[in-house]
């Protein structure tokens, strides 16, 4: 259910409708909240329940940190380890990510909030069969997380942009396509590569989409304010706070006020 975004960032969670919605009874739903919270995805509010965590800037970066130093050595391991069987696996990921890309109107497919779920699925299927592929299944368990974080924000921030999944999708599936490569044809330092410049990419990106997307919102919010005729707050903020200084701006203020 997070992973498929249909519990949204600092959504509550009731263990009563989680039973009920899954089937299965309260108890095993409690454990599983608590291993999510020890999982750093969701956090327990006191005398306030349970709620979908948001991930901040700060954290995701300590996630692409995490990730370039494992995953590329990882990816190198897989050029030497990987099975046909493996290899085989890779490609057709690889090829349904292009499939993906090469559709005729992305912003319109990616307008389906199913299709974005797709597109995360494959991405980290990917990565995780790269990891299966290292032979180090430690790694596998503890970078696993990583990837749920990493995956769950970018559908935070993809929820209702479908035009930032539409702008990442082919860069995404040539970087794939690539790192594919380089494992197939045995090349341990061209996987490393090609995975250190993948998450690289998405590393800088990030936090480029993040500020645009905040540029927006405020603009929104402020031009949807004058729209209506109201204030915006920081103006009537500093309007009371230079009243409390002087009650004869006050007074004006309320002798002005239709």
């Amino acid at each position: 259910m997070i992973v498929d975004g249909e519990v949204l960032p600092r959504q509550r969670l009731s263990h009563r409708s989680l039973a009920r919605d899954l089937g299965i009874g309260r108890s095993p739903v409690r454990d599983a909240l608590l291993q999510l919270e020890s999982e750093g995805l969701i956090e327990h509010r006191p005398s306030s329940g349970i709620y979908l965590r948001e991930i901040t800037l700060q954290e995701l970066d300590g996630i692409y940190e995490m990730r370039i130093v494992n995953e590329t050595h990882a990816a190198g391991r897989a050029a030497e380890r990987a099975t046909a069987a493996q290899i085989d696996l890779l490609s057709r990921i690889c090829d349904e990510m292009t499939t993906v890309a090469n559709k005729p109107d992305l912003i319109a497919w990616f307008s389906a909030k199913e299709n974005c779920r797709c597109l995360c699925r494959i991405d980290m299927q990917f990565h995780m069969t790269v990891l299966e592929a290292a032979g180090n299944p430690v790694a596998c368990k503890l970078l696993a997380n990583a990837h749920l974080l990493a995956m769950k924000f970018s559908w935070d921030l993809g929820y209702g942009q479908p035009d930032w999944y539409a702008d990442g999708v082919a860069r995404t599936a040539q970087s794939h396509r690539a790192i594919f490569e380089a494992i197939r044809d045995r090349n341990p330092q061209a996987a490393h590569d090609a995975m250190l410049e993948h998450i690289t990419w998405a590393r800088i990106e990030m936090p480029e989409r993040v500020a645009s997307l905040r540029k927006q919102d405020s603009f929104t919010v402020r031009r949807q304010t004058v729209r209506r005729g109201r204030k915006p707050r920081r103006a009537n903020a500093a309007r009371k706070n230079a009243a409390r200084k002087n009650p004869a701006l006050a007074q004006n203020d309320g002798a002005s006020t239709p």
